[in-house]
């Protein structure tokens, strides 16, 4: 069957048709937005290719990547 949905605002400012959801968008959006600031706060370093990455891009493809390379560091910024 086909039900109609009610998009209601929860807390958190999510948009969902039920609380679950909610509560799902709202841990995800604030995983984003910690993962974000994270990423622009670091550089990696990878000592196995002699390189340090600063691109916010690049590090961000560095850390989500499934691999675990030895010798691959985060390093904070400041």
């Amino acid at each position: 069957m086909n039900k109609e949905r009610v998009w209601k605002r929860f807390t958190g400012n999510a948009i969902a048709t039920d609380e679950t959801e909610a509560v799902f968008l709202t841990r995800f959006t604030k995983e984003t937005e910690m993962k974000r600031a994270f990423v622009r706060t670091i550089e990696v370093a990878d000592l196995q290719h002699y390189r340090l990455v600063k691109d916010i891009r690049k590090v961000d493809k560095v850390l989500s990547a499934q691999k675990r390379d030895p010798f691959v560091f985060a390093v904070s910024k400041n």
